[in-house]
């Protein structure tokens, strides 16, 4: 970063890179995109065979980033998610990175976040699913892809345990998975029906 004259946060050594990748064609080369995070600094890459990554962008505007980030393309527009410092804002924020324009758009808050979270498209529609700041709750909000402002929360689940890192997947029989971590001793598995909740 240094080298090419980019300006980053302070890192830790928690380093990673987010488990769901959407694809993107670029001069007839298929690009899986995701996101990145080392304490502070969060980023947008990319990579050609999972084995080289290449920096895409990181937010220009300032924020409280934190820890991991939700990334998902749409054709030319990477929708992007991340917490804040809990002890500087309650609010995560939903912002997006034109890839050809190379600009960002105006981050829109989202209340009550804490922990990773994950966009899920669902019949041409984009949802983001949070885990608020207690950690005993699923948040699933609207994102409105033509004027993000226009995002809504669509609802906040209180969960029986606690929730947070949720992991949101189709299955091959059309059914949603979600993997969550239950006070940092496991991981839960539970299968749902999406369009009772939306």
């Amino acid at each position: 970063l240094s080298e090419n004259g980019l300006g980053y946060k302070k890192m830790f050594s928690d380093i990673g890179i987010m488990q769901k990748f959407t694809t993107r064609e670029e001069n007839g080369v298929l690009w899986y995109y995701t996101g990145t995070y080392s304490g502070d600094w969060n980023a947008i890459i990319k990579s050609r065979d999972f084995i080289t990554w290449e920096f895409v962008a990181q937010p220009d505007f300032p924020n409280h980033s934190l820890w991991e980030n939700a990334v998902y393309v749409l054709e030319n527009r990477c929708f992007y998610f991340v917490r804040q410092h809990e002890t500087q804002t309650p609010y995560g924020f939903l912002t997006v990175y034109d890839l050809e324009k190379k600009t960002w758009e105006a981050p829109v808050l989202i209340a009550d976040c804490q922990s990773r979270s994950d966009f899920l498209y669902y019949r041409n529609e984009l949802y983001l699913f949070h885990a608020p700041i207690d950690r005993e709750h699923i948040g699933i909000v609207h994102v409105d892809t033509d004027n993000i402002a226009d995002s809504r929360v669509l609802l906040q689940a209180k969960m029986d345990t606690s929730c947070f890192y949720p992991f949101i997947q189709f299955m091959e029989d059309g059914g949603t998975a979600m993997s969550y971590t239950v006070a940092r001793k496991h991981i839960r598995l539970a299968e749902f029906t999406l369009r009772k909740y939306l």
